[in-house]
């Protein structure tokens, strides 16, 4: 989906000015856009860290909506690990980036259920995305 032939590139924030950087009121790089990454939010911008990976289910939803899934060998391996992590009761238990589905904003807004006060409200939200991605990738559980 995205050129990575200019390594100078590579998580280059694309910023707004008006006299002054505005900053990149959530702008994509302009390569090298990550769905699998600890990262800064409300940027995709990769960040090197001991925090371990986390999947960003929105965008790979947003990917497998637009059919890519089997043309982009990053995206098959995060469809396959999201597939791996359904378990046998049908729960998904996928590690993600909790503050995308968590409230509704200008750069968040995932969440259907009223809480993650109990674990089962987050394991729904998860898995309702999880498997709305194997949909939309033609994936059967």
């Amino acid at each position: 989906m995205m050129m990575t032939d200019r390594p100078e590139l590579i998580n280059l924030i694309p910023s707004s000015w008006v006299g002054y950087a505005l900053g990149t009121l959530g702008g994509f790089p302009s390569q090298g856009f990550s769905i699998k990454t600890s990262v800064l939010l409300p940027s995709p911008i990769a960040i090197t860290s001991s925090k371990p990976d986390l999947y960003n289910l929105e965008y790979i939803e947003w990917l497998a909506r637009c059919g890519v899934v089997p043309h982009v060998p990053a995206l098959c391996e995060a469809v396959n690990d999201i597939t791996n992590a359904v378990g046998d009761d049908g729960v998904c238990r996928i590690p993600v980036v909790d503050a995308i589905f968590k409230g509704w904003g200008p750069y968040a807004g995932l969440q259907l259920e009223t809480d993650w006060k109990s674990n089962i409200r987050r394991d729904c939200d998860i898995t309702f995305r999880a498997l709305l991605i194997l949909h939309y990738s033609n994936i059967i559980v």
